[in-house]
């Protein structure tokens, strides 16, 4: 009984790393597909820029009603269908990327041994993508919109993408966190075999 006990729960262990395994090659594989999109397809950010004097999307930046209303002002008719393309394959990778940096958080949170660092991290990863969301659906209603502009809409949009980004930054100090506690740990880990008691 204890052999097959034993048996089981190494059965057990062996599937669990598999399907963790498989986990992270679905994720590497549908982030790195939808980055292709988001960055280098024909409904990239770069195909918005050709159409809008190089400024291409408000994601990754500060701005305001004036700086959208601006944008807009000089952006050509093409653009605002190249815009659409590029929020719904952006959608799709907010959800890839979502799901890596879960698993990345959840690994450094287990390398450190930290609960702390797994939750929040995992936390941190979740409210960026519930902020990158409101952003796209809000700069998708300011699109659909224009050229009425609405002040509420773009301080809404403004404020989720400051949001979004700082929870990057927490995502990021914390993965480098559990990193130096998974490192110190596998320092004192060689003392004791090299010193034992």
């Amino acid at each position: 009984m204890k052999v097959e006990n034993s048996e089981g729960k190494a059965n057990e262990k062996t599937g669990g790393k598999g399907k963790w395994r498989c986990q992270w090659i679905f994720a590497v594989l549908a982030f790195a597909i939808t980055f292709y999109l988001v960055e280098f397809s024909p409904w990239s950010s770069r195909m918005v820029a050709e159409y809008n004097n190089g400024y291409g999307t408000f994601d990754m930046k500060q701005y305001n009603r004036e700086s959208v209303e601006e944008v807009l002002t000089n952006m050509e008719e093409e653009g605002f269908t190249a815009y659409n393309h590029y929020l719904a394959v952006d959608t799709v990778f907010i959800l890839a990327f979502g799901w890596l940096q879960i698993l990345m958080a959840r690994a450094a949170g287990e390398k450190g041994r930290s609960i702390f660092i797994k939750r929040a991290g995992m936390g941190a990863a979740v409210a960026r993508g519930a902020f990158d969301l409101v952003e796209n659906i809000t700069l998708f209603h300011i699109l659909r919109e224009y050229p009425n502009m609405s002040a509420v809409r773009s301080k809404i949009a403004g404020t989720a993408t400051r949001f979004k980004l700082a929870c990057i930054g927490v995502w990021i100090v914390l993965l480098v966190a559990g990193m130096i506690l998974a490192k110190r740990r596998g320092q004192k880990k060689i003392r004791i075999q090299k010193n034992p008691a």
